[in-house]
């Protein structure tokens, strides 16, 4: 469902800044993103879950940055939890706003912005939530939200050797909690676009599809496990866990071994 335009057109639209099917609108950015989680195409790509039933919501307007995208973002979270939704996956992320207002660093507390808090409502009903932490970094306090949510799963780059990305935001939160949660590749993936041919992304938007995939196997091996559950899995496992920090988190994920730990 498009939570823009309220209609059921998920692709780039003429209301869009771009003309409509460009490949720097909306359509790339979720084509890309998505095709790492549940993307198939016979001898050039395979995402992480392939076989993961799908709900596609199209939040973001991207003729502008304005506080209304988050009130997209929450009503996209209700329809997906309506229709059963077990993980979410979203490549996006809100700071600052157009005209200057914005969220301070003292209100990423996991309190406050809409977003999060409506991310953490979504992981009590047992959702696991999976978002970018930005692309903001290397700094300290510059993650974006939802991905202050203390229930929520967040994700940061990194390059083929594993090392944090120079652009991957970092925690901690205002109150002091680490973040992000989980690393993954996030520099010149493959990916598929609109038109469906491959092309190549980076960010920490790329990198969250890979752990929202993880997160799809480990539930269809136990279903009964919750949306936090799975994530705390993940962490656990993580190549970081013995010191997590706020440039790696608990770092990337063994997904076996989360998988039947």
């Amino acid at each position: 469902y498009d939570f823009v335009f309220n209609d059921s057109i998920v692709r780039d639209q003429a209301q869009d800044t771009t003309p409509a099917g460009t490949d720097d609108g909306a359509s790339m950015h979720g084509t890309a993103t998505w095709s790492l989680l549940g993307g198939l195409v016979t001898d050039s790509l395979a995402g992480v879950a392939p076989d993961a039933e799908s709900l596609l919501a199209k939040t973001e307007a991207i003729r502008s940055e304005t506080k209304i995208e988050e009130a997209n973002y929450v009503a996209a979270l209700e329809w997906a939890d309506s229709r059963g939704a077990s993980i979410v996956s979203s490549s996006l992320g809100y700071r600052t706003f157009d005209g200057g207002v914005g969220y301070t660093f003292s209100q990423l507390n996991g309190d406050i912005a809409v977003t999060t808090v409506a991310a953490d409502l979504a992981a009590q009903r047992g959702i696991t939530v999976v978002t970018a932490v930005g692309n903001d970094g290397p700094n300290a306090g510059t993650l974006e939200t939802p991905a202050d949510g203390d229930s929520v799963f967040a994700v940061g780059a990194e390059d083929s050797l594993g090392h944090t990305a120079s652009f991957s935001s970092r925690g901690p939160t205002a109150d002091g909690r680490i973040k992000p949660d989980l690393m993954a590749p996030g520099e010149s993936l493959a990916v598929i676009n609109w038109q469906g041919f491959q092309a190549f992304e980076t960010g920490t938007s790329a990198a969250t599809p890979l752990i929202a995939g993880v997160a799809a196997l480990i539930r269809q091996i136990d279903p009964q496990l919750t949306g936090v559950e799975v994530g705390n899995a993940m962490r656990r496992t993580g190549n970081n866990a013995a010191l997590p920090n706020n440039d790696r988190g608990w770092g990337r994920p063994d997904a076996l071994a989360a998988a039947t730990f």
